[in-house]
């Protein structure tokens, strides 16, 4: 303690005083120490063991040649510059170990591109060693969404370099915005971002850093990740070989709490990386606002339960996620998304997914609507992914039966109103019979006694012989219907001209009638010639 506070309370300036005499050169830094730190002696102490360790750390990997003329030398690249093969275009980033520049080799017959990564100043041993440690894990990560080393070296003055793949991308989080992807667009990509990490896990490396700026995405929409310049192999740290200066090379903001206390960083850690990144894609925001805060703030806030997805989208971090429906997004977050990004972001190690490949079958689950284990496994539960997983093939199935309900319904009223049109039908029939009987039978035979009632006698025939054909037309083929309507269709000939009684003296209208009584006769003969 100094002052009456811990080491803990110490911890910002610890941090502060151990990069300061980071920066100077090996010789120089217990004077400089002795210097800054005269009335600070735990803090001396706390920075000199930091430091002490991390020039012990590491030795297990290749070092190479890395002495340099002049620690402090600046290694700035510049414009037309050779490294090795490569041609120095541009600088296109910088950090506070390295810079990395835009290089070609043009000695093929397809220029080719690089990321040409070479450090900045090389003040210090444990920094060489670290970035040649990159240098070797990369070279160990063959994998089609993790950018691949493509050559390495040192330069004359003993700078360390290496040139990896180019990727023409833009971080993953601006992508998904930029392009307002929906949400299963995000998933799939992370999918690929899981595939990346899975494979380094495999090869017992661990990342340490995952973030959007360290995870582009291609013009094909290909995920690449980059930047191993912290990770760690996991054989390392299972031996012990982690101290206190491997919380610090983390990012606060997607740094796990095992990694904000100082613990052993495992697999896990970048399982809640990854889960913080997704929950950064989903709402637009992240789980745990981190900027301004201290150490030990920090880790009280990750050591709280992160909050539901759904819970933090809002319309302004909707929109900045390039989400245009935050109502809509709550709904589509709410349940099994939910519930995965909640275990990846558990504080509790032991509840976390033991494995990046637990997350990616889930994910793959959440896809294909099938249960994922971040949920509870009840009946309910399942029969509810099981009508989600189908929900197509139901919803055709109910379409089918309600077609095929309507279909029996139209078909019976149909039937139902054909039998109507029968019964009207023969209804008419009926009607028609009985008046053209009656015509041609009671009203014509009365008027034949009326003299002076030819014309009249001879419209009613006419009208019942009219009638007649109507019936006839209508009438079903019934053999008892049709010989009435043969000997209504004769008698009405009869009283129309037939020379053998009283008639009207229409012998063109009598030959019609007869004409139709001898048709219908002869079908009747045709159809029952025993009849």
């Amino acid at each position: 303690m100094t002052n009456g506070r811990t080491n803990a309370e110490n911890w910002p300036d610890i941090s502060r005083w151990f990069h300061d005499a980071l920066a100077q050169p090996d010789s120089d830094r217990d004077a400089w120490i002795t210097s800054h730190l005269a009335n600070e002696p735990v803090i001396a102490v706390e920075v000199r063991s930091l430091l002490a360790a991390l020039d012990d750390t590491d030795d297990r990997f290749e070092h190479g040649p890395l002495t340099v003329n002049d620690a402090t030398a600046d290694t700035t690249l510049h414009s037309g510059q050779r490294v090795g093969v490569w041609t120095v275009r541009q600088r296109i980033g910088e950090g506070g170990m390295a810079a990395v520049y835009e290089a070609v080799r043009d000695d093929l017959d397809m220029p080719k591109r690089a990321a040409l990564k070479m450090m900045r100043r090389v003040s210090t041993d444990a920094l060489r060693r670290r970035f040649a440690r990159e240098r070797r894990i990369l070279a160990t990560l063959d994998h089609p969404n993790i950018a691949a080393l493509l050559d390495g070296g040192t330069l004359s003055s003993g700078a360390p370099w290496f040139a990896m793949e180019f990727v023409d991308g833009v971080r993953i989080d601006q992508w998904c915005a930029q392009r307002s992807l929906d949400v299963t667009a995000r998933m799939r990509l992370l999918l690929q971002v899981c595939r990346a990490v899975q494979f380094a896990h495999q090869r017992l490396v661990v990342h340490r850093d995952l973030k959007p700026s360290n995870i582009l995405v291609s013009n094909e929409g290909t995920v690449k990740l980059l930047d191993f310049g912290v990770a760690k192999l996991a054989a390392s740290i299972a031996d012990g070989d982690e101290t206190a200066t491997g919380a610090m090379l983390l990012t606060a903001d997607y740094a796990s709490p095992e990694q904000l206390r100082g613990d052993p960083v495992t697999t896990a850690s970048d399982v809640y990386s990854l889960g913080v990144i997704a929950f950064e894609l989903l709402t637009g925001t992240r789980p745990f606002a981190m900027q301004g805060l201290g150490l030990r703030d920090m880790t009280r806030l990750t050591e709280m339960d992160a909050p539901k997805l759904s819970a933090v989208v809002s319309s302004v971090s909707a929109t900045t996620a390039g989400f245009p429906d935050a109502d809509r997004l709550r709904k589509e977050l709410s349940g099994d998304l939910e519930a995965v990004v909640a275990k990846m972001l558990s504080k509790d190690v032991a509840q976390r997914y033991a494995s990046i490949d637990e997350v990616h079958r889930d994910l793959i689950a959440w896809l294909e609507s099938r249960p994922v284990s971040a949920q509870l496994p009840t009946v309910g539960y399942k029969m509810r992914r099981l009508a989600a997983r189908h929900a197509r093939t139901l919803t055709y199935t109910g379409v089918l039966l309600l077609v095929g309900g309507v279909s029996v319904g139209v078909v019976r009223w149909q039937s139902q109103q054909a039998a109507k049109e029968r019964a009207r039908a023969a209804e008419r029939l009926t009607e028609v019979r009985t008046l053209a009987n009656t015509l041609v039978y009671d009203v014509n035979d009365k008027l034949a006694e009326v003299p002076g009632a030819t014309e009249l006698r001879a419209s009613l025939i006419r009208t019942a012989v009219q009638s007649l054909d109507r019936a006839s037309t209508d009438a079903p083929h019934d053999p008892a219907l049709l010989r009435e309507l043969a000997v209504a269709y004769q008698r009405a000939g009869d009283a129309l001209g037939n020379p053998t009684q009283s008639n009207l003296g229409d012998l063109a209208g009598a030959m019609d009638a007869h004409t139709k009584a001898i048709s219908i006769a002869r079908t009747l003969v045709s159809d029952g010639p025993t009849d």
